[in-house]
C-alpha cells in the first residue's frame, strides 16, 4: 500500500507471467505471450497505466472511469497515497523491494 511519497521509488520486478492490479483504480497490467518482464518503480507502474488510458478513449462506456483515473494520477506524487499495488505471479518470481510489502503464497 502506498502510504507516503517515498513509496513511489520502491523497485518492482514483474516476471513475464505476472499481473499487476490496483483495485482502487480498477486497473491492471496483464501478462502477455510477448511479455519479457519488467523492472520499474511504483511510480513507473502508475505512469504506465496513465499513458495506456488513451487506448480506451472513444468508448463511451468507460470514458467517465478513464477521466476519473486520469484525474487521480495527474499528480502521481500526491494523489497515489492510499493506492494498493498487487502483483499476482504464478511463478513466484516477481518482487516488490520494500519492507512494507506483504507476500501471500497461493
Amino acid at each position: 500500500r502506498i502510504t507516503e511519497p517515498d513509496d513511489l521509488n520502491v523497485l518492482v520486478y514483474r516476471s513475464p507471467r505476472a499481473t499487476i492490479r490496483i483495485p482502487e483504480l480498477d486497473a491492471e497490467i496483464l501478462s502477455g505471450d510477448d511479455s519479457k518482464g519488467d523492472l520499474t518503480t511504483i511510480e513507473g507502474i502508475l505512469l504506465t497505466i496513465y499513458d495506456r488510458l488513451d487506448l480506451f478513449l472513444g468508448d463511451p462506456k468507460v470514458e467517465g472511469k478513464i477521466n476519473e483515473i486520469r484525474e487521480r494520477l495527474s499528480n502521481v506524487k500526491e494523489s497515489s497515497i492510499g493506492l494498493t499495488v498487487i502483483v499476482e505471479d504464478e511463478s513466484g518470481m516477481s518482487r516488490i523491494q520494500s519492507p512494507k510489502s506483504v507476500t501471500d503464497y497461493i
